[in-house]
């Protein structure tokens, strides 16, 4: 039998006040679901990681599903914790653009592309209009 991993435990008491207040915050905004907002008091609430306790805690999760529900956790708390750290005007724009264009790109829409790329880099589109004619 596999041993319980506490790495969201973990991660879970590593966030500083700012980051739980923001992770609570989009939590009650988004309408996340009750068994995720049922594990994190619980987790939140443990010093140490107890998969029984949890179990025993909480009516919503059971030994069957936890391996799920920590997994949507983690990834829901990941999530959340790239909203926190993106900033909007700089290397996360020029990631967000660039993922566009490789998208763009993949489905030939090359006019779309163009029309996004000159939205997205006006200062730039002088060098790259060579480029695209």
């Amino acid at each position: 039998m596999k041993t319980p991993s506490a790495e969201l435990h973990q991660l879970i008491h590593s966030l500083d006040p700012h980051e739980r207040a923001f992770l609570k915050r989009k939590m009650n905004r988004d309408g996340a679901s009750t068994i995720n907002q049922d594990l994190y008091a619980t987790l939140i609430g443990m010093p140490a990681y107890v998969e029984r306790e949890i179990i025993a805690r909480s009516p919503l999760i059971t030994k069957g599903n936890i391996k799920h529900c920590k997994q949507t956790l983690l990834e829901y708390i990941m999530n959340t914790l790239e909203l926190y750290y993106t900033d909007p005007k700089d290397a996360s724009a020029l990631r967000r653009a660039i993922h566009v264009i490789a998208i763009l790109k993949s489905k030939h829409l090359f006019l779309v592309l163009r029309s996004f790329v000159r939205r997205a880099f006006p200062k730039h589109m002088n060098r790259a209009n060579s480029f695209f004619t």
